[in-house]
């Protein structure tokens, strides 16, 4: 049986070692190598999952690779996406596919260009209640969609999320992509505006915005209004909680992305835990870009999907920044 051989590039993002430890269990696949510019934290992890560990992106793409991970802070998907695509590799990169328009055009056209495909990292698709969800309101069963109320929040991130120069922004880069991907995937398309306003509010020491507000619409008149703030307690018993509430001319429909979850009170935690059940979304994932590789067939989501999703996102930043709304064009 063949083997996907997965390398991965930058371990700075949080589900860098998750995606690891989640790939290990995979029979279909062989996790081949890692690169970071922190050397010693690629050497550590090199050994942890029997990785060849490599000393620059040239090396990692040269190693045969038949699925490129690419797990750098937000500012530093370019380089590691267009070694990729020049080694003729598929590659995964976490969201936001970039923080800049003419570098995410650049990604697309290189993985065009070289024979790669490119992946975008939105786990929320592969949620069953998210599925449904989209499968009923093409359906009609809810009539035309209207308006949705949405929330993406989460706890503070800490780490690179918090310094500008590597994340692109707050909360508004953080998590608007989200729900604008599922929204877009809904809708067919992008949105015509973005409005948004946010501020640094629960942590004042920060320099990018923790609480955020976006409102955002579609040809026809859809709308969508989304909480994306860093505003859930330590205590919170999720680091977020993805909810939808679809108004349609013909009903409502909601979906809780972490209903599936047992509530576990226990003496031995200071907090309530939520322990899920049913489908892992991040596996579901993983699985599917691994089959996507060994068929031969397109990823389900794209290098597009990414860039239209994180084009949501600078334009909430940049409507809130100037006060206005802000217009988007294809």
């Amino acid at each position: 049986m063949k083997r996907v051989r997965i390398g991965m590039a930058g371990l700075a993002h949080a589900h860098a070692e998750g995606y690891l430890r989640l790939l290990e269990q995979d029979p279909r696949v062989q996790l081949s190598a890692v690169w970071d510019e922190a050397g010693e934290k690629a050497r550590r992890t090199a050994q942890r999952f029997q990785m060849c560990w490599c000393g620059n992106l040239e090396e990692l793409v040269g190693q045969g690779l038949d699925l490129l991970f690419v797990c750098t802070e937000n500012t530093r998907h370019l380089k590691p996406v267009l070694a990729g695509a020049k080694a003729g590799v598929d590659i995964l990169c976490e969201k936001p596919l970039g923080t800049d328009l003419a570098e995410m055009d650049a990604m697309i056209e290189a993985c065009r260009a070289g024979g790669s495909r490119l992946m975008t990292a939105f786990p929320n698709r592969y949620v069953p209640e998210v599925l449904r969800a989209r499968e009923l309101v093409a359906q009609g069963r809810i009539g035309e969609l209207r308006a949705v109320k949405a929330s993406n929040k989460g706890k503070f991130p800490g780490g690179f999320f918090v310094q500008p120069e590597l994340s692109g922004g707050g909360s508004l880069m953080d998590h608007v992509v989200h729900v604008a991907d599922l929204m877009n995937w809904f809708m067919g398309g992008g949105p015509q505006w973005v409005c948004a306003l946010c501020g640094t509010v629960l942590h004042p020491e920060l320099e990018v915005d923790d609480v955020s507000m976006v409102h955002f619409g579609y040809a026809g008149g859809m709308t969508v209004t989304l909480d994306s703030s860093w505003s859930r307690s330590e205590k919170y018993p999720s680091d977020r909680n993805l909810s939808l509430e679809l108004m349609g001319t013909r009903g409502t429909l909601s979906v809780d992305a972490a209903a599936d979850h047992n509530r576990i009170c226990s003496d031995r935690a200071d907090q309530e835990l939520w322990l899920p059940f049913g489908e892992n979304k991040v596996k579901r994932m993983l699985e599917d870009a691994v089959e996507c590789v060994l068929e031969h067939r397109p990823f389900s989501v794209t290098g597009e999907d990414g860039r239209r999703a994180a084009q949501v996102a600078l334009a909430a930043i940049a409507s809130a920044q100037c006060g206005q709304p802000v217009r988007i064009s294809e």
